[in-house]
């Protein structure tokens, strides 16, 4: 049972579980499956609160040093980007050398899209510490993101002087040599990458891209195989296969990932009840969008024009 009730200011909630047998036959399996799917449902919802008070909270005047600097987070986190950077303006006026304000700074300004001063601020922290990793790499996050490539490479160049073990900046500075079509440089800085992080599925699918572009087919298949033993989903096979089928290469495995994961978000989607709906399940609404755009782009490398025009117009509805 769970009930909730509000009384003044005071919201309360009253979950109580009675457990009284301890096992189900296998016959009632769905019983408890829709039991257990209840109980995380109502245990998963949010609270929020409504206010006649317009605009914003008033924050005192007499915040300073660290009082000012956690209110300039909790600003962030609660997507009050605006008020953060005011905040943190305050924060590194009053302190020039914090410690780790103008990183958060220039994190805040890269949210808002203003990137030139959030390479300011990247760099203000770099000039503080001249030993931190995490400042240039986010330095050649920014310059990335404004396609300066050069300024970017030497940044993120900088962080592994600093950390040869960088993950962060070895993935980062291969996916900036994918994104400028250097493929040739993006596979050494990938493959030191996976090498630390051997798991990662994405990465695995960015390696095998970059050896794609490169006529290295084998090491190319290898890797994206490697990325389905890691991660068997719908998201990785799209993935490969939309790389396969820009390159126009191995396109019956192509078609093969594209069609599994077509089919499988769709099975899912079939599953779900309007009344029980959670963030996850909307998002498969954007996955299907994406699985159909690339089994699309697959028969149009194929030559099937009528089948890639059925599957694109329907993610460009969709989407």
């Amino acid at each position: 049972q769970a009930s909730y009730k509000v009384e003044g200011n005071v919201f309360t909630a009253d979950r109580t579980l009675l457990t009284s047998i301890n096992e189900l036959p296998a016959t009632r399996a769905s019983d408890y499956i829709a039991f257990r799917r209840a109980v995380l449902a109502d245990a998963g919802q949010h609270l929020s609160i409504d206010s006649t008070a317009a605009g914003a909270p008033t924050l005192s005047k007499d915040l300073k040093g660290d009082e000012l600097y956690d209110a300039a987070k909790a600003a962030f986190q609660r997507g009050n980007f605006t008020t953060a950077i005011e905040l943190l303006q305050k924060v590194v006026a009053e302190d020039p050398k914090h410690k780790s304000a103008w990183m958060d700074l220039g994190r805040t300004y890269m949210v808002v899209r203003e990137t030139d001063k959030a390479i300011d601020a990247f760099k203000h922290q770099a000039d503080l510490n001249p030993y931190d990793e995490f400042a240039f790499s986010s330095l050649g996050w920014a310059y990335t993101m404004q396609r300066k490539y050069e300024d970017a490479a030497a940044a993120f160049n900088k962080a592994i002087e600093i950390n040869p073990l960088s993950l962060y900046a070895h993935a980062a500075l291969g996916g900036m040599y994918q994104e400028s079509h250097q493929y040739a440089k993006a596979v050494p800085e990938l493959e030191k990458a996976v090498s630390l992080k051997s798991d990662d599925a994405s990465l695995q699918i960015n390696l095998g891209d970059a050896y794609l572009n490169l006529g290295q087919d084998d090491k190319a298949l290898s890797a994206f195989d490697r990325a389905v033993q890691i991660s068997a989903t719908p998201a990785v096979w799209n993935n490969i296969a939309y790389q396969l089928s820009l390159k126009g290469a191995h396109l019956d495995r192509a078609q093969q990932y594209a069609e599994s994961a077509v089919t499988a978000v769709a099975s899912s989607l079939r599953n779900l009840s309007l009344d029980r709906l959670s963030d996850q399940d909307l998002n498969m609404v954007s996955e299907i969008d994406a699985n159909w755009d690339t089994l699309g782009w697959v028969y149009f490398a194929r030559g099937d024009l009528s089948k890639a025009a059925k599957y694109v117009s329907a993610a460009w509805i969709l989407g």
